[in-house]
């Protein structure tokens, strides 16, 4: 086991702290993906009478569709869609802008701080305030979305059980790569 001195184990905290903040962002990029297929995608496809296969290329379409989205264009839609309240909406100004930071410019923009241990402690701070901003904002959207979901039929059984699938899934793809 690598015993690493405080130096290279704060520079990895800062990595690490960076890596769980943009997954964080990431998160709350799905959550509005995740609002805006049952409150625009199902009013319009669930009573057409689709069979599976139709269903489920509908489906698909739109979820890729979406995923090529920026998060500006996405919380652009998910406003639109009429479903937020001014808080989130507030708080969606404050995702993007942290999340387009920290994908286009945070490690420059503290290219300084980055080289002293007092730099590097109020990045991991300004990384976690971040983190929690981020978290909040996915369970403001996921508290919007989930009583649509509910009414829909989607069970937090069935929520469950295509989290076991997934991890499956991957656990095979991996097992076979």
């Amino acid at each position: 086991m690598e015993i690493l001195d405080p130096e290279s184990h704060q520079i990895r905290e800062v990595y690490a702290h960076f890596g769980l903040a943009i997954y964080l962002a990431q998160c709350v990029e799905q959550a509005i993906i995740q609002n805006l297929i049952f409150f625009d995608l199902y009013p319009t496809a669930v009573n057409s009478n689709q069979d599976n296969k139709t269903w489920s290329d509908r489906f698909d379409k739109f979820e890729a569709t979406e995923m090529k989205r920026t998060m500006g264009m996405l919380i652009k839609r998910l406003k639109n869609a009429g479903e937020t309240t001014e808080a989130i909406e507030l708080k969606l100004d404050e995702v993007l802008s942290n999340r387009n930071w920290l994908s286009h410019g945070y490690f420059n923009d503290r290219a300084l701080d980055f080289t002293f241990e007092d730099g590097r402690t109020k990045m991991i701070s300004e990384l976690e305030v971040m983190q929690t901003l981020f978290r909040e904002v996915d369970k403001m959207i996921s508290e919007v979305t989930m009583p649509v979901a509910r009414r829909y039929g989607l069970t937090e059984e069935m929520l469950d059980q295509m989290k076991s699938d997934m991890l499956t899934e991957h656990k095979l793809k991996s097992a076979r790569s």
